[in-house]
């Protein structure tokens, strides 16, 4: 466990600081007309206060990328001491670091912007309203792949988890049997949309010529649908290869999860190949076009994100990033997205170091109260009544058998939460590991495991629930 968990952070700290390296690390570079993100003449690219701003941009990225690095690989160290110190340790830092290195880039994307300004570079003429060539709009329904496609992996995912002997009932009865498959149809169900959104969005003007604004708009939006097919097949593929495993041999190996994380690496490969193949396509049909549509609109851009009110769209391509979208953010309903995004996510890190913080500080025990008995534990409180006991021992160690975590924490420290195995059934774990004796409560609907750090408290709550 401490392994797989280790090297799960340290893929998605590398992919995490390595993703924005990637993409943003090379905007000190003229290409496409641009230079961090601001179209200037390409005589412009070698003035001297142009080299300044990019030989500063291109310094301070790597030192940021690299300190970056190293400090999340020092967080990790924080996991032998308490997983909560780690989470709140390696929120702390995916949040810090994100930060810096967004506003490092858009302070930089500024200052080229103000500088053209000030040299009044301007590639054309200003554009004060959105280009619609109405007749590739027409045929925008003849362009992209079906996102029907998707239809057989999510009628295969739900085949692997209601049809195929035994998946089911492995994953118990609960509302937590349905985490697993719900996550992977929830994906599945994001690419799907992500494929409908792509091939229903307003396609873009290039060219003065409307052929050519065809050929790159089906391009665009064929590639893309190939895009979101494939990383929909490979995500379950790399599922199956985690999930088949644990019900046909009762564990997860080695090889298993490498070949999970090569699937998953695969998919983000799909990603960004497509999106570089699509870019470099559109430059070879551009350099060939006479009427190319030339226009200025990095007054919209100026701060690094997109505002325009002309702008009937919520969400257009990035500027910065142009296999990503942004929102229009001269529109009400992104700012609120936005905020929502931003707000939940800070939220959704705080409550989950909160949790971990009071699953590590909280004593486990057993309190009685007249009829009722309460199990004390972080987040895993759990109350019942006496007559519900169906048999009670004290036992010298857990049920010989691979327990499979439902939901909870399985650390080097402790056991907490709901398990399963294909014995013992559904189990309530409340085990610091390397402690003994361990009472066992049999409940109707699951067992309850329990044990102490202090000698002799679980013979006095063997007696005192006896």
């Amino acid at each position: 466990m401490d392994f797989l968990f280790i090297v799960i952070f340290l893929i998605v700290n590398l992919l995490v600081v390595g993703v924005f390296a990637g993409i943003y690390g090379g905007k000190y570079k003229y290409k496409d007309g641009m230079i961090l993100g601001v179209h200037i003449p390409s005589y412009a690219a070698d003035d001297p206060e142009v080299s300044v701003i990019t030989e500063n941009y291109r310094k301070q990225s790597k030192k940021i990328y690299l300190w970056s690095t190293v400090i999340s690989l020092g967080v990790m160290l924080f996991y032998y001491w308490y997983l909560s110190l780690f989470m709140i340790a390696w929120s702390i830092w995916l949040i810090g670091w994100l930060t810096l290195a967004t506003v490092h880039l858009f302070r930089s994307h500024r200052r080229m912007y103000d500088l053209k300004v000030e040299k009044n570079w301007l590639i054309g003429p200003p554009v004060q309203t959105v280009l619609v060539d109405t007749n590739v709009s027409l045929e925008s329904d003849k362009l992209p792949l079906s996102y029907w496609w998707h239809l057989p992996v999510i009628l295969l995912t739900l085949g692997a988890f209601f049809f195929i002997p035994g998946f089911k009932e492995y994953w118990g009865a609960g509302w937590e049997s349905w985490i697993l498959p719900g996550t992977i149809l929830m994906l599945e169900l994001l690419f799907c949309l992500l494929h409908y959104w792509y091939n229903n969005r307003r396609n873009v003007v290039y060219s003065m010529d409307s052929q050519v604004n065809l050929t790159l708009n089906r391009l665009d939006k064929r590639i893309w649908s190939v895009i979101w097919l494939l990383t929909d097949y490979l995500n379950f593929i790399a599922f199956m290869v985690l999930i088949y495993p644990l019900k046909s041999q009762d564990k997860l190996g080695v090889v298993n999860f490498f070949v999970f994380c090569a699937i998953q690496a695969i998919m983000v490969s799909v990603l960004f190949i497509g999106a570089l193949v699509l870019k470099n396509r559109r430059s070879e049909i551009l350099s060939e076009d006479k009427k190319t549509v030339l226009v200025d609109d990095d007054v919209y851009w100026k701060n690094g994100w997109y505002y325009n009110p002309d702008d009937k769209q919520l969400m257009v391509q990035d500027r910065l990033c142009s296999i990503n979208f942004t929102f229009n953010m001269a529109k009400t309903s992104a700012k609120i997205m936005t905020g929502i995004a931003l707000i939940g996510t800070v939220l959704l890190l705080v409550w989950m170091c909160a949790i971990f913080v009071k699953m590590d500080f909280t004593k486990m025990g057993i309190e009685k109260n007249g009829n009722q008995v309460e199990i004390l534990a972080g987040s895993y409180e759990y109350t019942f009544s006496m007559k519900e006991i169906e048999d009670i021992e004290v036992v010298k160690a857990l049920p010989d058998e691979k327990l499979n975590r439902i939901n909870g924490t399985d650390t080097s420290e402790y056991l907490l939460g709901k398990f399963r195995g294909m014995q013992a059934g559904n189990l309530r774990l409340y085990i610091y590991r390397g402690y003994s004796p361990i009472l066992k409560i049999v409940l109707p609907e699951f067992t309850i495991y329990i044990n102490s750090k202090e000698p002799g408290e679980v013979t006095e709550w063997y007696e005192a629930l006896h």
